[in-house]
This record gives structure tokens, C-alpha cells and sequence, in this order.
């Protein structure tokens, strides 16, 4: 099981599961998401009360979460892990790629491996929400959410803009927000290195779930 999170210190918290089954298909089963203040929150507790939620699923007990902390702010990531060592978690893993500092870089290379990453799986069918999809935010419903999802997939695409002009991948076209698209995104492009870096992921890899 894998937790990807979105955190601008102060602002929104976003964040995501993901379980990858062993099925024929390969498809990758969005098991929650979460789209909150963390000022209504309390942060880090509220991702642990998330992760807790997620493990009430039946064969998720003993699964273990990768958080893939997005950091472009600058230590968010950094600040999380500390936080969340203040109350210890099994089976819990930071991926740390920010040039060994906990967190992962979306630079606009990384933001286009993404993205394309994100269409070939869309355009082949291989993302579907988990049938008991999980989600503790109050003023939001797994349906609002699942909904909220669909709709950053569907505005999320390349964009032309500025002088001179610049190639981006972005959902933010009219005001529209693109989080949940984005925390899609990092889950399918960093999930292969976290089982391909044995050196720095093994002691980890025992304990992760496919359904």
C-alpha cells in the first residue's frame, strides 16, 4: 500500500492511497483520498487517523505505507517525518529522493514523466477505485471525492504559456485545483523505484500488499 502526500505547510492537505494487485490486469485500485484543512486537522495525527482507516480494509491489516512527500515548498516533508516519529507507526516508510532528504522534487522534467506516465495508464485502463475506497475528511464523502478525482483528471493536461513560451503539464486552467491529479501522478511514477532501490527500500518490501 502506498501513501502519497501533498502538504504546502499551512494551506491544504491532500493525500492518497494506492494498492497495486496482483492481478492480470495491473491495475492500480485507489484505496482513499483525503482533501482537507490542516488547520481543521491537526496534520500529521489526521494522516495517521487516515492510515488507521485504510487498514481496516480486509487483507490491509499488515500492509506497509510509502508516503511520497511532495517538498518543492522547501522541508515540509522533512517536518512531517518528524512530526510522525512522535508517534511510531509499523511498517511506515518515508521515501526520502530529495538528494537523501525525505520527500521527492516535482521539477517540469519530473512533472512530464508524470504526466505521461498518468495517460498511458488512463488511455489502457488501469486505474479504478478500490471497491471499499476509504476517506475520514468530515466535510467530504468518498463520493465527493471519487468525483473530485475524476474531474482533476479530466482538466489536467499540457499547457503553452508565458514569454517566451513554455511547455507545463498543469489542471489549474480557470481556478480549477489539481492535487488529487498530481498525488496520482507522483504514486505511479515513484512506486517502481521504491521496489527497484532494494539498498535503500528492502527492509520494507517484505511487508507490501497486493490485493
Amino acid at each position: 500500500m502506498f501513501l502519497r502526500l501533498f502538504f504546502p505547510p499551512l494551506v491544504d492537505l491532500f493525500f492518497f492511497v494506492f494498492v497495486f494487485p496482483r492481478t492480470r490486469t495491473k491495475k492500480k485500485k485507489i484505496v482513499g483520498a483525503e482533501s482537507t484543512k490542516i488547520i481543521d486537522t491537526g496534520g500529521p495525527n489526521f494522516v495517521l487517523q487516515h492510515i488507521c482507516a485504510i487498514r481496516r480494509i480486509r487483507s490491509l491489516e499488515n500492509a506497509t505505507v510509502v508516503v511520497i512527500a511532495e517538498c518543492n515548498l522547501g522541508n515540509e516533508a522533512a517536518w512531517l517525518k518528524q512530526k510522525m516519529r512522535k508517534h511510531p507507526t509499523e511498517r511506515l516508510c518515508f521515501m526520502d529522493e530529495d538528494n537523501g532528504k525525505p520527500g521527492v522534487r516535482t521539477t517540469e522534467s519530473v512533472k512530464e514523466q508524470m504526466a505521461v506516465t498518468l495517460f498511458s495508464k488512463l488511455e489502457d485502463g488501469r486505474v479504478c477505485f478500490h471497491h471499499d475506497f476509504r476517506s475520514i475528511t468530515e466535510t467530504e464523502t468518498g463520493t465527493d471525492l471519487k468525483g473530485m478525482i475524476v474531474e482533476q483528471l479530466r482538466t489536467y493536461n499540457k499547457e503553452v504559456a508565458g514569454n517566451p513560451p513554455k511547455m507545463k503539464y498543469s489542471g489549474k486552467a480557470g481556478g480549477n485545483k489539481d492535487d488529487l491529479a498530481v498525488a496520482l501522478q507522483l504514486n505511479l511514477l515513484f512506486r517502481p523505484m521504491f521496489f527497484l532501490n532494494k539498498a535503500k527500500y528492502g527492509n520494507f518490501h517484505r511487508g507490501s500488499i497486493r490485493l
